[in-house]
């Protein structure tokens, strides 16, 4: 896993697996989500990232995803 910050956009990328992203689906506004051609999660992009983790920081919650390994 990955997680690279651009601070000249704002931008923040967490990088699940190092797969090549076939599209994406947005969760909520300036968020969305990386799928591989499987629809396995490759990685989230969060736009306007300082406010929106000034604003969500506090409820961030860690859940275990399960992944399945590629072959």
């Amino acid at each position: 896993m990955k997680i690279l910050y651009d601070k000249e956009v704002d931008g923040l990328y967490i990088e699940l697996r190092d797969n090549i992203a076939h599209h994406n689906i947005d969760i909520i506004p300036g968020v969305s989500m990386d799928l591989d051609e499987n629809n396995q999660i490759v990685g989230i992009e969060v736009l306007d990232a300082s406010e929106v983790l000034k604003e969500n920081l506090y409820d961030l919650e860690y859940h275990q995803v399960p992944m399945k390994r590629a072959v």
